[in-house]
Formats: C-alpha cells, structure tokens, sequence
C-alpha cells in the first residue's frame, strides 16, 4: 500500500457498535487509514460526494437500505473503487449475486480476522486493474499514432498543395491520433522573428492569435515552439500549470484546458528549421517517449512532403506559364480564341447532359477604330484593359470572358435555365448589366473619355451542328445590334426576343395585379385519418383579369427572380393571419391549423420576424395556430440567422415546418437545433407508394427520424386511399392531397368542414375521400 498518504475508507454500518468493532480490528492491523462512518444512506451519499476513497466497506442490511444499492451508488461516483460486505450473516445465492454485480469480497462479521486480508487482496487487484487499464490506454494511443502516421502518409502521396496538406495533418492529428489542438508555424526572417501560423485543427478562437508567438531568444521565444526552432531539436511543456517556460502563456492553455504540448521541428534537404509542427493534449505528461519518436517520424515525413510540394510548385508555375502564353491574351489576360472554343466545347457536351442553356454574348466596342487612330495605340490598349476588367465584374462564377482579338470579346454564360425563355431572360440581364458597365467613364490618359458596345446574343444547348454555329450566331446578332443604333443588345432568334417581350408583358401584368390586389388564397386540407380535418395549408392563386385563374408555378419563379415575392409573400402571411383570426371566433374552426409557405427572399429580410408579429396582431390571430412552411435549402443557406429568427417566432408560439423533407441536403446535427414542430414528407416520395420499396424505406426513415426528434410528420401529395393506409400504418396519421381535397377557395373549404364524416363512421365507410 502506499505509505505516503492514509488510505482512506468509508465504512457504512447502522449499528455504532459493530462499527467500533470494525475500526478496531483495522487499528490492530496497522492499517494507516483514515476511516469515515456513515450509518444511513443520506450520509453514505454525502461521504461520497465530499471525497475520493480508496475503499468501502459496507453492512449487508440496513433499515432501508442495503450493499447491493450502496453498490451502484458507489459505482457512479467511483467506478473502480473496492467494494467489500462486513455483514452478520449472507446467504450463498446472494453472496454470489453480489459478487456478480461487481462487489470485490464479503467477510462475516464474526470472521473479521480475515478483514485485513481481504483488503490488501482487493487493493491489489484494484492496482493491477489500473496497471493493465494504463497499460492498454498506452497501446491505444500507440495504435492511433500508427494509424496517424498511415493516414498521413497516404495525405502526403495524394496532397496538391501545401495548404491543403498542412490542413490535413493538423485534423489527422485530432481526429485519429486523440490529440485536442495542433497548428503548424513558419520561422520568418522578419525583425521580431515571428512564427507565422500556416494551418490549425481545433484551435481555441483567438488563443494564437494572442501568444506573440517568436523563435528570438525573449521569454516568449523561450517556449517549446521557439526552441524547437532555435534548436533543431523536439521540445514539449510537461504542464503548463507548472512549467516555467510556459509563464506567457499559463493563463489562456489553463483557462482552455491545454495541459501540455509538443513541438516538432520541421527540417528542409539542408537540415535547416524552417518550421515547427505544435500538438497540444488535455493531459499533463502526455507525451512519452514511444509517441514522441512516432510523432517526430510523422513530422519528418511532413516536412519531406512539404520540400517535394515546393519543388512540384516551382516546376507547375513555370509549366503554368508557358501554357498560360498559348491559351491567354497577353494585353488583358483573358482566354483567347483557342481557349474559348475549347470551353465552347465542353459546354456544348456539359449542356447535353443536364439540359441547362448556354448563352454566348459576342461584345463589340462601338467607334474602337477611330479613338485608336486619333489617340495611339497606347490609349487603345488601356481601354481594352480596362473593358476586360469591368467584364469580369459582370459575370457569375463559371462563365467566361475572352478577348478575341482587337476591340471584341466574348461572354459565354453556363448554366442558364432549362427553359428557353428564363434562359433569355437571364442572359438579357447580364448582357443588360455589361451595356451599362461599358458605358461608364474611363479615366485614361489623364483625360475622361466614353465608350459604348454593342452586343448580339445568342442560346445554345449543344445540339449545333458545329462548335463555331453558336459564335456565328452571336456575331450576325452583334451586327444587328450595330444597325440597330449601336450601344444595344439584340438576339439572334427572333422567337426569343419575342419570348422576352411577353415575359416584360408577365412581369407588367404581376405588378399591376399586386397594386390591384387580383390575388386569393385557396385552402388545401391537412387531413388526420381519413376524415378529422386539423388545418390547411394556404396556397396563392392570380384572377388575371384576361386570363383567368393563374396557377403558381406560371409566375412565382418570375416573382422570385424580380423580387415581387416580398411583397407578394406579405400579402399571403396577412391574409392567412386574417382568415385564422375569422376562424378563431368560430368555435367550430378555432383549433384548425394554417400553414404558409415563406420564401427564401421573404425569409431573408431583416424585418421578418417583425412582419410575421405585426401580421398577427393586426389580424388578431393565434400565433399558435400558424404554421411556416421553409424547405431544407432555406434553412441552411444560413443557418444561423435561420436558428436566430425561428427561436424568436417561436416563443410568440408560431410553429415551423421542414417542407419537401428529404430532397435537400438535411444535415442531422443542424436539425437537432431547429425548433421545428413539423416534417413533412415530399409527395415524389408518396408517388409511387406502397409499391415503391425505394420511396417506402425514405417515407419510413423520415417518419422514424421525426418521431425519435419528437416532431409531428405530415405528407403531401397523397392521392390513393392505399397510400393514406401505408403512412398511417407507419406512423404518419396526417396526410394532404387530392384524396381528400384540391386546394379550393375560403367557402369551399368551409363546405368541407361542415360535411366531414362523423368520427364513428370512419370505421364503416367504404369511401376514401371527401367530397370537394
């Protein structure tokens, strides 16, 4: 036993005298103890609570209480501890379920001879425990440092950049070998000889940023990071609670729970120290020797790797240039001609297969010949520089710009709609926005001179009979712009600029209708069962004046694309909240639910969570009772000004639901922190059910996920009675879709209401939807 401190044990006995007995018996045994007596179970916990024990010993049977409790009190408060009976009398069934539940020994009361023995066993078996635990959580680190080391290689083989394999080490580190923080530091030459931080893992904010990290001989080059530079040599901080050399830093590692840390010198061909690889742990003493050779192994890989990187770098830039010269205008850095009609070519194949448009802008500057014959050459080239680089400012990622020689350029844009006429109009507006970028000043030459373009557009979808078709296009619709007056956009298939035209006309007619309020809202049923009508979700419909009902998907993507959504989403949340004030007064339809779709714009907006307050108190609605439908994109486009505005909503008691579940890109650990009240299962997952066994298993993961996050889950798009029977079986009672109910006007819906079936009828009824 260990003689530098009393072994302490705590003895729970109910009776003083068979205590007494047992401290003394201990006493003629030499032990150097210190002994607490607790005689009931609220002291027993107390004891527990106060102090670590190496040792307890218990009475068998008390008044309310007994060991094998003592037992698993004992257990949650120190796992390993020794547990030993002194009980009067046990029988063997029960002594041998005690042992079982992980008691160490009993001694009879009247065998308290054998207790000393007893207790030098069951502390040597606790010591060996412990020796065999240690020496097994040493042989796990060893192996997550191996794995460490493989992985590493394998990042060192594959890397293709410095900065990607610094980062890759640095979370190797973390997440495979255990450790809590490691950063990799650059020796720079500057005056203060600063070690500059190149990549980091699971770094505390601002904890490097205020270390003054240095390798100069000051107190803080004095670290285990400036030292290891300093010397060539591995250098660590045993404790940062007691270790000198961590004085500058002792505070912010504690307050962190940083305890110790190793730093491993990084050595280029030359064995010079150009670096420094830093591994922190919780621990103090963290680092034996075994772990220090295997890590410094894994830093001089690192550093190899990272000399063969630089050598691959050199070698690729001087690669890089002579390609750039073939591929690249030299005045203005643009792709040339060669380049552009090797891009022409893979959009033309990338279009074929995801059925998006391309467009191609062929842009010429308007009057170029005669500013280059007055002015020079000289001021010709500063406008044609300064034309590519408004350019640039025009386009969306993925396009491209190139000069094809002279004063003209080309704008391929990817990615454009599946339908020709949004196509033609997104192109219309970037060939739009570079009209008007063109035709700004330019301040060369000390003088302020004006430039216009003209620009002739044209649609591709790779199904031209030849690559050069598309650019022919453009460049007859750029002289079409020329005659056309110059400083213009034209198209080159008529049929486009006449679909144009009537989206203008759409998108007239849209705002004319907000100004006129030519918009209702129909009600499509949320149904539990077959027939227990508990809420609707609020959908918009358009009375054009000339053409009747309007559905939503023939002009809410306008909507969205002009902005005309915000106004339009506000008119939908105030008329929801006045139709759930209506229904609140109604003791027939006071406890149904309205759900509103919300945009990602409308979302969006500083003020929303004030539009949705002010929406409710002017109708005087229920907040409990309006449900927001966001799908998955919406959400985590940012998911924390999305987590901040729900939170909010919530506690006025709106409710959310995660609508079209399943198609986005749900992650789990984010859905955990929404307050959401509601998943709802996408109908392309209904479709097709029960005989799907595809769409059956993603219906039954969903429900399964939101009943095990507590969530209510609800369907859409149910159309057959036998898909109603399988999401019930499922778990899914509430259901949306044709079954029950097309989305239908106020007074129909209310028809619906009034005319549900009885709830004792739902039994017996042989139909399985309701009239509409």
């Amino acid at each position: 036993m260990d003689v530098a401190r009393p072994l302490r044990i705590l003895h729970l006995e109910d009776s003083p005298q068979d205590a007494e007995l047992v401290r003394e018996w201990l006493i003629g045994a030499e032990l150097f103890m210190q002994l607490d007596w607790a005689a009931n179970e609220q002291e027993f916990v107390s004891f527990l609570q106060r102090g670590s024990y190496d040792l307890i010993l218990a009475d068998y049977r008390l008044p309310g209480f007994d060991a094998p409790a003592a037992l698993l009190l004992a257990k949650s408060y120190c796992p390993d501890i020794p547990f030993i009976a002194v009980t009067g009398a046990v029988g063997e069934e029960e002594a041998v379920a005690f042992l079982k539940q992980g008691a160490t020994d009993y001694v009879l009361k009247g065998r308290l001879s054998k207790l000393p023995g007893a207790i030098e066993r069951a502390l040597d078996e606790c010591r060996e425990r412990r020796a065999r635990r240690q020496a097994e959580e040493m042989l796990l680190r060893l192996n997550r440092e191996l794995h460490a080391i493989s992985h590493c290689n394998q990042i060192l083989v594959r890397a293709d950049s410095e900065k990607s394999l610094l980062d890759a080490i640095c979370r190797i580190v973390c997440d495979d070998a255990g450790y809590c923080m490691a950063w990799v530091g650059y020796a720079e030459n500057d005056e203060a000889k600063t070690i500059r931080i190149a990549a980091s893992a699971d770094v505390k904010p601002g904890y490097l940023e205020a270390a003054g990290l240095t390798w100069a001989d000051t107190e803080r080059g004095l670290g285990a990071a400036g030292t290891a530079i300093r010397s060539g040599k591995s250098a660590f901080i045993a404790d940062f609670a007691t270790d000198p050399r961590a004085v500058p830093w002792r505070s912010a590692a504690l307050q962190h729970g940083y305890r110790s840390c190793l730093c491993l010198p990084l050595k280029d061909d030359s064995t010079h120290t150009f670096g420094v690889l830093v591994i922190y742990s919780l621990q103090p003493d963290a680092f034996c020797p075994e772990e220090i050779r295997m890590l410094e192994e894994l830093s001089g890989d690192l550093a190899f790797g990272i000399g063969a990187l630089r050598t691959r770098a050199e070698r690729t830039k001087a690669e890089q240039r002579i390609e750039h010269l073939a591929f690249y205008d030299p005045l203005t850095e643009l792709p040339n001609r060669r380049l552009l009609m090797d891009r022409l070519r893979q959009a033309m194949s990338g279009s074929m297969r995801s059925q998006q448009t391309c467009a191609l802008l062929f842009v010429d500057l308007d009057n170029f010949k005669m500013l280059n014959d007055t002015c020079g050459h000289d001021v010709g080239d500063q406008l044609l520089t300064e034309v590519a680089r408004r350019l640039t400012t025009c386009i969306r990622e993925g396009d491209t710009i190139s000069r094809l020689g002279g004063d003209e350029f080309v704008v391929m844009l990817v990615g454009l709609s599946e339908h020709a006429s949004e196509a033609a109009a997104q192109a219309k507006a970037i060939g739009e926005k570079v009209l008007s970028t063109l035709n700004q000043p330019y301040a060369i030459g000390g003088q302020v001179r004006h430039s216009t373009a003209s620009i002739g557009a044209t649609l591709f979808m790779g199904n031209e009979s030849s690559v050069d078709e598309p650019l022919k296009q453009a460049d007859i619709a750029m002289y079409q712009a020329k005659s056309a007056g110059r400083n213009t956009l034209r198209f080159f298939d008529p049929d486009m600029q006449a679909a144009l035209a009537a989206r203008a006309e759409l998108e007239a007619a849209l705002r004319q209708g907000i100004d006129q309020r030519q918009f209702v809202l129909h009600y499509q049923a949320q149904v539990r069962g077959r027939y227990n009508i508990v809420g609707a979700e609020a959908l918009i419909r358009w009375h054009h004046p000339t053409h009747g009902l309007v559905a939503p998907d023939q002009f809410i993507p306008l909507a969205e694309e002009t902005g005309l959504i915000l106004p339009i989403g506000q008119w939908v949340l105030e008329e929801a909240c006045t139709q759930l004030a209506s229904w609140a007064h109604d003791p027939r339809y006071r406890d149904l639910h309205l759900a509103v779709n919300v945009s990602a714009r409308q979302f969006r907006q500083e003020d929303f969570v004030d539009q949705v307050r002010n929406a409710l108190e002017r109708a005087g609605a229920p907040a409990t009772h309006l449900k927001l439908e966001l799908t998955e994109s919406l959400v985590l486009d940012n998911i924390t000004d999305s987590i901040n505005k729900m939170h909010v909503l919530k506690k006025l008691g709106v409710n959310f639901s995660m609508d079209d579940f399943g198609t986005g890109y749900s992650s789990l650990s984010y859905l955990t922190r929404l307050p959401l009240h509601q998943l709802k299962i996408d109908q392309s997952f209904v479709h097709n059910l029960p005989d799907s066994q595809n769409d059956a298993v993603v219906a039954q993961a969903i429900i399964t996920l939101a009943n095990s996050l507590g969530l209510e889950v609800i369907a859409e798009g149910v159309e057959t009675e036998a898909q109603r029977q399988f999401l019930d079986q499922h778990g899914c009672p509430i259901c949306q879709g044709y079954l029950f109910s097309k989305p239908v006007p106020t007074d129909q819906f209310i028809h619906l209401l009034q005319n549900q079936v009885p709830t004792n009828y739902r039994a017996s009824t042989a139909s399985s939807a309701l009239p509409v």
